[in-house]
């Protein structure tokens, strides 16, 4: 299974075993977080690995799962590291779930990895590790919502957009709230942010973390399908002043 397919099947795990992970798994783990740290997007990024059942160290926070390890995405602290964070994590958690590794995001909870002189915070912790459960399920059985509903068509598409738009469509977020909008055209996507009515301090790392996630799904797509992505911005849509939703940042594709 690679990443593409794990999309399809992944699933949150809340329930861990205390078995440890394998020597050579761990090592196949970190060896795949280097090469991910070392993509354009994700520079800046940092992550550690806590093993409890070596350590004495512990989640913190009110909605945290048990679980024998836990990975800490460390970002700057800004929009774009939130964004910079949710990406890398979710590439560490299909490359888990690929594995047959369960994981969870963790809510407002902290390993306190930090330094003092660091200038970089904890952007997400992700619980993983075996599970008496499955890691999978079926593609159809997740609860998201249906295309129509969160992408605006400019052109007609074709298929290799399509299953691109599927796979983000899949994403995982926060209080499953989904806030990405999509307008589309043939060869490029502008990722959009829906506003909340009611903005709190900490969405804005809860929603720079989603926009990662989805975003890592787009350009996981567009490799499955051999076509050449960037990410970048798009002036004129980041001056424009939206009602309801607040634009974010555009992939771009050779097609």
């Amino acid at each position: 299974m690679n990443l593409y397919e794990a999309i399809y099947t992944r699933k949150t795990v809340r329930q861990f075993n205390q078995k440890p992970l394998e020597v050579v798994t761990m090592l196949h783990f970190k060896n795949f977080i280097k090469a991910v740290l070392g993509e354009e997007y994700c520079k800046g990024c940092s992550v550690d690995i806590i093993d409890t059942l070596s350590s004495n160290k512990k989640a913190k926070g009110m909605f945290k799962v048990i679980a024998p390890y836990y990975f800490v995405v460390q970002c700057d602290n800004n929009t774009k590291g939130f964004i910079q964070a949710g990406l890398v994590a979710q590439m560490l958690v299909l490359y888990l779930t690929s594995k047959g590794i369960g994981t969870c995001y963790q809510g407002n909870v902290t390993m306190n990895t930090i330094k003092n002189d660091s200038k970089l915070c904890e952007g997400i912790v992700v619980a993983f590790g075996y599970s008496n459960e499955s890691v999978h399920r079926e593609w159809e059985k997740a609860k998201r919502q249906k295309l129509k509903d969160i992408v605006y068509f400019k052109e007609e598409i074709n298929s290799d957009m399509e299953h691109m738009l599927e796979s983000a469509r899949l994403a995982p977020s926060a209080f499953n709230l989904q806030p990405w909008r999509f307008v589309v055209y043939h060869n490029r996507i502008h990722i959009f942010l829906r506003k909340e009515l009611f903005p709190l301090k900490k969405m804005k790392q809860t929603n720079g973390i989603n926009i990662g996630i989805v975003l890592s799904h787009l350009l996981i797509g567009a490799e499955e399908l051999w076509i050449k992505a960037s990410v970048t911005q798009v002036d004129s849509l980041a001056e424009r002043q939206l009602k309801n939703h607040e634009y974010v940042t555009s992939v771009l594709l050779e097609i």
